[in-house]
């Protein structure tokens, strides 16, 4: 189409070398301990730690080079219950506005491949069913067991 384009949408960051690599590093490492970095891996950092190396290395372009929108649920200052009811709101929010869904992480946790990812419950997906064969019924328990999901997520 004319007058459109694809852009991206930045979430993470696994590995970092090149020019200005080192000091960034340096930069991020300085203001809270991190795990030794090995030829620029930094899976082992929790997300937290990553996504202030990635705004360190990155200048977003609006409409080419964005950062994901997230939210931050604090787990100090709120209850378990608090925070289930701010994830639900956080969702809803999502949901009017057209969005897919969330991903809720967990900002202490590296980062994990594959399977072992879910295994050690370190995110967890809430996304509604879309089809026109699912009706209310079945997308309302979908939604349910998601923040069952999400509730024991909490608890870990």
């Amino acid at each position: 189409m004319p007058g459109t384009h694809l852009f991206y949408i930045v979430f993470d960051v696994l590995n970092v070398s090149g020019a200005g690599a080192t000091e960034a590093l340096q930069r991020v490492a300085q203001s809270s301990p991190t795990p030794p970095v090995v030829n620029g891996d930094v899976t082992k950092w929790p997300l937290l730690h990553r996504r202030v190396l990635l705004q360190a290395i990155l200048d977003p372009v609006p409409k080419r080079l964005e950062f994901v929108k997230h939210k931050v649920v604090e787990e100090v200052t709120l209850t378990r219950e608090e925070r289930q009811k701010r994830i639900q709101d956080f969702f809803f929010t999502a949901f009017n506005e057209g969005e897919e869904g969330l991903v809720v992480k967990d900002l202490s946790s590296e980062y994990c491949i594959g399977e072992k990812s879910r295994q050690k419950a370190h995110w967890v997906k809430m996304k509604p069913e879309y089809s026109d064969q699912v009706k209310r019924r079945k997308w309302w328990w979908s939604f349910m067991w998601v923040f069952a999901d999400v509730y024991y997520f909490l608890q870990m």
